[in-house]
């Protein structure tokens, strides 16, 4: 079973809107006239509804797309720069509809694919190709995932959800709800968590961690892995969800996709390093105006899943049965030079 939404309102708070343990589907739309995403419309932050729900959630976010390009008939009421049209939004929102129905009602899992992995590395056939979507995916309900941090307990930096220790030297690093606490996307010292409309204060419960780096700096975020999860072999991705912070100074600046590395290590110290950014990049914020000053909308999560596979090629030898510690490594040697990051969900998956 799964619930899916186009364009959804929020009216109710999460006692009374919440998908609970059903698998769940979300498009939400960059240039939506309507239900817009801004900081001070409550009942318009979609994205509310995907992170309350405690089994799969799976969202695509399009550019250019306004609310009333997804049915037959509504006014145009889109705001935003690049806007792609009804005909094009459709043909988004149906292909990946069509890859949600072969997954759930034909058991076609090879469709999954399209839902699990970043856009830029499996896209649709028919899609234009100026269009811009960021693909998001979530597991809660699935014990046989290894959770490394998903924040919502241990809520201080230097420990993990898991129990393990975090190091870390990059700047202004922040945790706590993924709640813009004010009525404006402006880049704030008070509002860490600027562009991100996933929590509204009102019984939800999705955390995480924001930080960014500059020019010329190699910088981390290590979390250490505790002896329960270190054994590995019997899983096949290192996965997290990422999105870069919208109209700061260190996005505006890379203003771009953006890129950066994980690194696992084991227990005799050899480390294994993926530079993600070789078949995908956490997208480029839609550049849409209004709600505080400069450009750039919601933060847009993407999902990274890494197979550990990929950890074993360079020839390290790293040893999967007694990982220690997983890395985030960010700065030009591992991707993009520059960057405002938020991070949530990190774990070990089983598929």
């Amino acid at each position: 079973v799964v619930i899916a939404s186009i364009a959804p309102t929020v009216f109710l708070d999460a006692s009374q809107s919440d998908p609970h343990l059903i698998d769940y589907f979300l498009i939400g739309a960059g240039a939506d006239g309507d239900v817009s995403g801004r900081p001070g419309c409550s009942q318009c932050q979609y994205f509310r509804l995907s992170d309350r729900a405690q089994g799969t959630a799976q969202t695509i976010y399009v550019h250019g797309a306004a609310h009333n390009d997804f049915n037959c008939c509504g006014t145009s009421d889109g705001t935003g720069p690049d806007r792609i049209g009804r005909a094009a939004a459709q043909v988004v929102a149906k292909s990946y509809l069509l890859a949600l129905v072969e997954v759930y009602a034909q058991g076609n899992l090879a469709t999954k694919e399209y839902l699990t992995r970043m856009y830029d590395d499996l896209d649709p056939s028919g899609i234009a190709p100026q269009v811009e979507i960021s693909t998001s995916y979530r597991e809660l309900a699935n014990p046989e995932n290894y959770v490394i941090d998903d924040f919502q307990t241990a809520t201080g930096t230097g420990q993990s959800s898991s129990g393990g220790t975090v190091t870390y030297d990059v700047s202004n690093l922040y945790e706590g709800d993924n709640e813009d606490n004010d009525d404006v996307f402006t880049a704030l010292p008070s509002d860490p968590m600027n562009g991100m409309i996933f929590d509204s204060g009102q019984g939800d419960f999705t955390r995480g961690v924001i930080f960014d780096y500059t020019v010329g700096e190699t910088r981390f975020v290590e979390f250490s892995v505790v002896p329960a999860l270190r054994d590995v072999r019997g899983q096949r991705y290192l996965s997290f969800r990422a999105c870069q912070g919208t109209r700061h100074d260190e996005t505006r600046a890379h203003n771009g996709p953006l890129s950066f590395g994980a690194s696992l290590r084991d227990g005799e110290g050899v480390t294994a390093t993926v530079r993600f950014g070789s078949w995908g990049e956490l997208t480029p914020l839609y550049q849409r105006t209004g709600s505080g000053t400069n450009a750039g909308w919601v933060n847009e999560m993407n999902t990274v899943r890494i197979p550990l596979t990929a950890f074993e090629t360079d020839g390290t030898g790293i040893d999967l049965s007694n990982i220690v510690a997983v890395r985030l490594e960010l700065g030009a040697v591992f991707g993009s030079e520059r960057g405002r990051v938020g991070v949530d969900d990190l774990q070990i998956m089983k598929e």
